[in-house]
């Protein structure tokens, strides 16, 4: 009876990640709840906006009520070379069981136009170098000669993305494109939702509010778009932070999760632990979701800062 339940439940987690294999595919669409220290993971021309430079490893265990439920690990910073051009680098791994892994490379760079001290605007690129896996050898199916698990997948590709940031004060606005391309996933050539890499059109919004010297009220917007298989994603974060050293937040992803969020800063080290909620149908059956971030924020070399790069008024 358990060998039973156990095997239903791992074809049942087999179909959903067969039923989502775009968002495998497309570059971590739904699988981070800590975007809102990462932007520039969602928009290239995002690298260098902060006062610092970040070096970040992240851990997120996804479905928390299988044994072998999917994992992400990451790594990811940039440097700020001068007062205008930033570059950064990101390295994820995706994997669940022996079935499927992704390990993805992007490294992007950005130059930004100024033309005020509190304004200024920012292009940014990004190359995508993509590894894929699919091996259903250990997979037990009804029809052996069924296509959808007939071979397995190993391919590598290369794509890009472009985005551009306005930002104005305490104000940041964002639009990228990623998966320019839509690079092919699959060995055979023929090109579907499910084996190419999705372009996906990103919206960001970002406001930071200053109750007082010592309070800080962010709220993050942000919209993604897949537009061939007619794909949104709504994410709204909150994070509160105190003295620039505590930081407790919600975060909510439309139909999908709710997060809540905690941090702290000591010196320059910087950890960040969430907890989402799973409130779709399926809710009981997948489990939570955890991810935690540790980090450390470098200076900028003094020359480096130009502007009120960390909104508080007084420039830098």
């Amino acid at each position: 009876m358990k060998n039973g339940l156990r095997h239903i439940k791992t074809m049942l987690l087999f179909v959903l990640l067969v039923g989502t294999m775009p968002l495998f595919y497309s570059q971590q669409m739904g699988t981070r709840s800590h975007y809102f220290i990462q932007e520039y993971l969602l928009n290239p021309a995002f690298t260098g906006s902060k006062d610092y430079n970040p070096f970040y490893l992240s851990y997120r265990q996804q479905w928390a009520k299988f044994a072998n439920s999917p994992e992400f690990f990451s790594s990811s910073g940039y440097y700020t070379i001068n007062n205008t051009s930033s570059v950064s680098g990101s390295f994820y791994r995706a994997k669940q069981g022996s079935e499927f892994s992704q390990t993805l490379g992007q490294f992007n760079y950005s130059h930004d136009f100024h033309f005020h001290q509190n304004a200024h605007l920012t292009f940014g690129g990004g190359l995508i170098l993509d590894q894929f896996n699919a091996d259903f050898s250990g997979v037990d199916v009804i029809d052996v000669n069924d296509p959808a698990f007939y071979e397995s997948v190993n391919i590598f590709n290369v794509d890009a993305a472009l985005g551009v940031k306005y930002f104005l004060h305490r104000f940041k606005l964002g639009f990228s494109v990623s998966n320019l391309f839509g690079s092919n996933m699959s060995q055979s050539g023929q090109s579907s939702l499910y084996n190419k890499r999705l372009r996906e059109y990103i919206t960001i919004a970002q406001y930071d509010f200053t109750i007082d010297s010592l309070l800080h009220l962010e709220p993050l917007l942000v919209h993604k778009f897949i537009p061939e298989s007619n794909m949104q994603l709504l994410d709204f974060s909150l994070l509160a932070t105190y003295n620039k050293s505590y930081t407790l937040g919600i975060s909510y992803r439309t139909s999908a999760t709710a997060s809540l969020i905690g941090g702290i800063q000591y010196k320059r080290f910087y950890f960040l632990y969430s907890h989402e909620i799973n409130v779709s149908n399926v809710a009981n059956f997948l489990g939570s979701n955890n991810e935690i971030t540790a980090g450390y924020r470098f200076k900028l070399h003094p020359d480096k800062i130009y502007v009120d790069n960390d909104m508080d008024g007084i420039i830098n």
